[in-house]
C-alpha cells in the first residue's frame, strides 16, 4: 500500500492541483486528506500570510531570473549588426578616399553603442531584448533615463571613442587589417591591453550577475539599474 504523502508540506497551489487530479474513488483517504488541509489553510490566517509570503517570494525570483533572456537578446541584437563587418571588409579594401573611409569607420565603431543607449533610454529595452522579454529599468522599478544608460555602457563607450579615434588616424593600417595582413605586426601593442581590458570586465559583469539575487552586473550597480522578466 503506498504511504500517504506528507500534504501539510505542500503549497496550497499543489494542494489544488492534487485535488483536481486524485481520483477519490480509488483513493478515497487522499482525497479526504487533500480537502482537509486546503480546508485548514484557508481558515488559519497564519498559513494565509505565510503562503502569500511564499508565492510573492517565488514571483520575485522569477521577475530577475532573467540570464538566459539576457544572453539569447545580446545575441540577437549583435546579429542586428553583423553585417556591418561584412561592409567594414568590403569599404576598406575597395575604396581608397580617406575621408569616405574615416566616417563610414565612425559610424560603424559606435553604430552600436548609439543603438543601445538611445534605445534603452526610450523604452529600457533593445530589440533583443523586447523579443526576449526583458527589460531594463532604475533599481527603484521606475524608467530609467539617459544618464543611467550612458553609465550602463560607459566601458563601451571608452573602448568605442578610443577604437574609432585610433581607426580614423591610421586609415592604411586597418586597410592592411581588412586585406588579411597579420594583425599582431600591425596594431600597437596598447591595443591588445584595451582588448584584454575589455575581457577582464566582461568576466566580472558574468560573475557579479551570478552573486546576487537580482541578478545585477557591474554595469547595473554603476548606473543603478536593474534587469526584469517583462512578460
Amino acid at each position: 500500500m503506498d504511504q500517504m504523502p506528507d500534504y501539510a508540506k505542500y503549497t496550497l497551489d499543489q494542494l489544488y492541483d492534487v485535488h483536481g487530479h486524485v481520483d477519490r474513488e480509488k483513493h478515497p483517504d487522499r482525497f479526504q486528506a487533500v480537502v482537509g488541509e486546503i480546508e485548514r489553510r484557508k481558515s488559519d490566517p497564519v498559513l494565509i500570510e505565510r503562503e502569500e509570503k511564499a508565492k510573492a517570494d517565488q514571483r520575485e525570483k522569477e521577475k530577475y531570473d532573467t540570464f538566459w533572456n539576457r544572453f539569447w537578446a545580446g545575441i540577437i541584437d549583435g546579429l542586428l549588426f553583423l553585417p556591418l563587418s561584412y561592409i567594414d571588409k568590403f569599404l576598406f579594401t575597395a575604396v581608397s578616399s580617406h575621408l569616405i573611409l574615416g566616417i563610414w569607420s565612425a559610424f560603424s565603431s559606435s553604430a552600436f553603442i548609439i543603438y543601445s543607449v538611445s534605445m534603452l533610454t526610450w523604452r529600457g529595452q533593445t530589440i533583443g531584448k523586447k523579443l526576449c522579454h526583458v527589460k531594463v529599468c532604475d533599481i527603484s522599478g521606475g524608467e530609467m533615463g539617459l544618464k543611467q544608460a550612458v553609465l550602463r555602457d560607459l566601458p563601451a563607450i571608452i573602448n568605442t571613442l578610443i577604437y574609432t579615434s585610433y581607426s580614423i588616424t591610421n586609415i592604411d593600417l586597418f586597410r592592411q587589417v581588412h586585406m588579411g595582413n597579420p594583425v599582431p605586426n600591425l596594431l600597437p601593442s596598447w591595443f591588445w591591453i584595451i582588448s584584454l581590458f575589455g575581457f577582464i570586465w566582461f568576466l566580472s559583469e558574468f560573475l557579479t550577475m551570478l552573486t546576487n539575487s537580482k541578478r545585477r552586473a557591474l554595469h547595473d550597480y554603476i548606473a543603478g539599474t536593474v534587469v526584469i522578466k517583462n512578460i
